[in-house]
């Protein structure tokens, strides 16, 4: 008596592979096709996906890496650039130029710094809290210093001290306020170098450090040698330090533009048809002139 083949059984596994196999191949699958059969086709399915993400793994990192490169000739260019300002700085300062100048190109430098810090914010490269910390540390850190200078101070001084420790504030600033430290270390670095090296070197070299004493004292009584948040803190508290500081501004605004109006003509004219008070000071110091 012959034994009659009962109905095929197949496994739950069995089911899962010729399921997969089935997604992978719409068209059907041969009649009869056995486990072992559908096995090797997922397996080449496999072999095929894991092939395609390693090339997409290595497209990446061929992204990365010219980013990379990118970034690299970047902070070389900036170090060139430093350098390079640098030492023409150092021939500048050569010709012993007016303190109140030297201030001026600092404060010139300090602004599109500060401009780079808070621009990686609206890039969405530092968090939003940032921007109080960048604006606090530079407020009272290097605008501090520009405004005191020429004033030389010894390094056993809180001014000395006060600089150094938020220099290294700004840094650890620089490395928790990243969203992504290791996306974005590269400005991490361009930010030590313009900010943490350029700067610094740049208030170091202006410092009158090969005068006499004599002539640092003549030139510190020219600066408000207090610190800005003591001086910040009396402007708020005193009416007579409001009114009094109103009348430096104005008078000091009032110098500027006499001095940008005599040197453009075209700026004297705008000048004196906004303010007709002008045209006898200007018409006083082209006669001193003449």
């Amino acid at each position: 008596m012959g034994l009659v083949p009962g109905p095929r059984v197949e496994s739950s596994g069995g089911r899962e592979l010729r399921a997969v196999a089935a997604r992978q191949f719409p068209i059907g699958l041969p009649r009869g096709a056995s486990c072992g059969w559908i096995v090797a086709v997922v397996a080449a399915c496999l072999m095929q996906e894991v092939e395609g993400k390693s090339r997409g793994k290595w497209d990446r990192d061929k992204s990365g890496d010219s980013n990379a490169v990118g970034m690299t000739i970047a902070i070389f260019v900036m170090l060139l650039l430093i350098t390079c300002g640098g030492t023409l700085w150092c021939f500048y300062l050569e010709y012993q130029p007016d303190p109140r100048r030297v201030r001026a190109i600092m404060l010139c430098v300090l602004g599109p710094a500060v401009a780079a810090e808070l621009s990686l914010v609206w890039i969405q490269q530092f968090y939003k809290w940032m921007i109080l910390v960048l604006l606090l540390i530079n407020f009272w850190g290097p605008l501090d210093a520009v405004l005191r200078y020429p004033v030389v101070h010894d390094f056993e001084t809180l001014f000395s001290l006060k600089q150094i420790l938020l220099i290294i504030a700004k840094i650890t600033s620089y490395a928790f306020g990243l969203k992504d430290f290791y996306a974005g270390r590269f400005w991490f670095f361009g930010l030590l170098m313009l900010n943490i090296m350029g700067l610094p070197i740049l208030y170091f070299l202006a410092l009158p450090l090969d005068d006499s004493p004599e002539e640092q004292r003549s030139a510190r009584e020219s600066v408000v040698d207090e610190d800005i948040a003591l001086r910040v803190a009396r402007l708020m508290t005193d009416a007579e330090e409001r009114r009094s500081s109103w009348r430096a501004c104005r008078r000091r605004a009032h110098v500027l533009a006499i001095s940008a109006a005599s040197a453009s003509p075209l700026l004297g004219k705008v000048l004196c048809w906004l303010d007709p008070s002008y045209k006898r000071l200007l018409n006083r110091g082209v006669g001193r002139a003449v």
